[in-house]
């Protein structure tokens, strides 16, 4: 390699022996050398790889194939180079999708060695990312065959050699995931990873793809949503496209028309991928990516733009600190694979994704089908992902805790387009407490917003009303005359439209005795509510400052709180101006019925330039406010009734935009 401070700098591998493995019977087969060298070709004609790093693959010994692949399969391919052109042609009539030549072991050897070794210079910090320039493919490969194109598991390879190096050194494993968005699942990845992999391996499999019921290629049921592991449960995730359009040649050509789409993708990505990686949180991310999912592919039958997978491209490079290898699969149409590939590499460069003007649109309902399918099977094994509302069976009840909490966790993914944020492990107490209960923007940890702003509340506001009547059931509620508010939702939806700001949203269950918001020292918190929720939430939002607030690129931090989440928020300022580090914080804003903000402290000036305090225009005690908050400026309601919140935030609504926008 060549250059300075090679650990920020994008890597990539090409070697010209992988070129040397052609069809001696058809020049014009779809995986041919042209289709890497236009690849290499527009990299070099649009002045990427002079940006980059080229990396000389490392010597690949046999014990590493085997990491993956059995001593057959290892002796098989070794035999190649010694057959004749009559017994290649016959050799490969008995093979599923493959041609042969005498090159062929060699060139797969190579592409074996350029992935590994780019996979260890990332994980090993020295480099930033990078892209794998390889042909043949892998991802087919299974562990005792070659076919579908590949002979050795490229990506597979790449994963286990760095875990088994990792335990050489007596080192904790790193934590890879493999995304694959070749439009074929990568049976032969998962395949070997099931075989292999110990069932403490840390390496997670997720694969988008066509899927056809199992009528396309590779066939069979090993890529169907329900796979999702056997010795390793839970870490193969399949996304299986359904189109009930199932081509010629069953299943093998499907139509030359677009299907699966950037929206389509894009969806699964928020609803499985990144929720799943981020609790997975790994250290490497291996991408297999085709581009036979893209528009006017002659094998894949979708309709995916350049800008798609960039997107993706960047989505993935927000995760494990940027260490992504891009490993090439699929792809066929060589002049728009060839942009597809640009395109990503500009992203691996730090130089973002290309501006799209028209509008994506939303997803198939085949998308959102498949994507619920998968959901239905994988989300048990991961807290991150959304559960549906529970339904009530005949000896069972559902909480309308439970209920709200359900629809509010919809509601943000399905409508607003957040995320769930991970917070550690199922098991990890604040995973336990709040993994259903906190939402963030994509633009958090991807693009540089101006601010973050986080909202922390209640979820919602129930006024009820008891059946009435002397044959009236006892303690029914009566629910045409019951009314469910979401006092925050308008305020959500507002800031979630505006692109300038990155959200994060907490919703927490009403506390089951009605309490008051008081002015008090923070040591006496305890005092007055149960010390394990006041120390729960001050855990979680020193979590959230220290593993998402620190990390983002926007240059402002403004809190909008209410009830008892408002002391943790205080709670954390008053942490961060103790160690001078509150410069970002640009604002507190308490919605409370007292006059106060729920501190005593001793950084008073600071609050008076930084805080807001949401009041109705009476206390609690129905006596008028009329002398001005313990800090900072207050914001006062037409609204007499203390408890009715949605109608306060509803009448401050546009003073409390006009002043986040100006505290941002």
């Amino acid at each position: 390699m060549n250059g300075l401070n090679e650990s920020s700098r994008t890597g990539y591998c090409f070697e010209h022996e992988m070129l040397s493995h052609s069809d001696p019977m058809d020049e014009d087969h779809p995986e041919s050398p042209a289709r890497l060298l236009g690849i290499y070709e527009e990299l070099i004609k649009r002045q990427l790889l002079v940006r980059a790093v080229h990396v000389k693959p490392s010597e690949l010994l046999s014990d590493t194939l085997l990491l993956a692949h059995t001593k057959d399969h290892l002796e098989f391919m070794q035999s190649i180079a010694t057959l004749n052109e009559e017994a290649l042609f016959e050799q490969t009539r008995s093979m599923d999708s493959v041609y042969l030549c005498p090159q062929s072991e060699q060139a797969a050897r190579t592409a074996a060695a350029c992935t590994i070794t780019m996979a260890q210079k990332i994980a090993d910090d020295e480099l930033r990312n990078g892209f794998a320039l390889v042909r043949p493919p892998g991802h087919h490969a299974e562990s005792d065959k070659a076919m579908g194109f590949c002979f050795y598991s490229n990506a597979a390879l790449a994963a286990l050699s760095i875990v088994q190096r990792d335990r050489e050194q007596a080192r904790a494993p790193r934590r890879i995931l493999i995304v694959d968005w070749d439009v074929h699942h990568g049976n032969g990845t998962q395949q070997i990873l099931e075989e292999r992999c110990s069932k403490d391996d840390p390496i997670l499999f997720i694969s988008i793809h066509r899927h056809e019921n199992g009528l396309y290629y590779p066939m069979g049921q090993a890529g169907n949503a329900s796979f999702v592991g056997v010795r390793r449960p839970g870490r193969y995730i399949n996304i299986a496209w359904n189109s009930g359009d199932t081509g010629a040649d069953e299943g093998l050509l499907p139509p030359l028309i677009g299907s699966f789409g950037d929206a389509d993708y894009l969806y699964a990505f928020r609803e499985i991928v990144l929720p799943v990686a981020w609790q997975f949180v790994p250290d490497l991310v291996i991408i297999s990516a085709g581009f036979d999912a893209v528009m006017d592919d002659p094998i894949g039958g979708c309709d995916v733009t350049p800008w798609g997978f960039a997107q993706m491209t960047q989505m993935l490079a927000g995760l494990a600190q940027g260490k992504v290898l891009m490993v090439l699969e699929g792809g066929y149409n060589v002049p728009i694979v060839a942009e597809c590939v640009s395109e990503c590499m500009r992203v691996l460069l730090g130089d973002g994704c290309i501006i799209r003007h028209d509008p994506i649109g939303a997803p198939t309902a085949a998308a959102v089908q498949a994507v619920d399918c998968t959901l239905y099977h994988i989300s048990r094994f991961w807290s991150s992902l959304p559960q549906r509302v529970p339904f009530m069976k005949t000896t069972e009840c559902s909480s309308l805790q439970q209920v709200i909490d359900a629809y509010w966790h919809d509601h943000c993914i399905h409508q607003l387009g957040l995320l769930p944020l991970p917070l550690g492990s199922p098991d990890d107490m604040l995973a336990k407490h709040y993994s259903r209960r906190i939402f963030g923007s994509d633009s958090l940890l991807i693009g540089r917003p101006r601010a973050v702003i986080v909202l922390a509340h209640e979820s919602a506001t129930i006024y009820n009303e008891l059946y009435k009547g002397d044959h009236a059931p006892v303690n029914i509620l009566s629910l045409t005359d019951s009314t469910v508010a979401f006092p925050w939702l308008g305020l959500l939806k507002e800031l979630c439209q505006d692109e300038d700001f990155a959200i994060v949203d907490l919703h927490l269950p009403a506390p089951r005795k009605g309490w008051q918001l008081q002015q008090t020292a923070l040591e006496n918190d305890s005092q007055r509510f149960p010390s394990s929720t006041l120390n729960n939430l001050n855990l979680l939002f020193r979590h959230l400052w220290d593993n998402y607030l620190a990390f983002s690129e926007a240059d402002r931090v403004i809190f909008v709180c209410q009830g008892v989440s408002s002391y943790a928020v205080c709670s954390l300022v008053e942490a961060l101006l103790d160690r001078e580090q509150a410069n970002r914080v640009a604002s507190v804003i308490v919605a409370s019925p007292t006059l106060f903000l729920p501190v005593m402290s001793r950084h008073g000036e600071w609050y008076r330039d930084h805080s807001l305090v949401l009041v109705p225009s009476r206390r609690p005690q129905m006596a008028p406010i009329n002398s001005g908050p313990a800090y900072g400026r207050c914001f006062s309601s037409g609204s007499t009734d203390p408890f009715m919140l949605p109608q306060i935030l509803m009448e401050l609504m546009p003073r409390i935009m006009e002043y986040i926008k100006e505290k941002s």
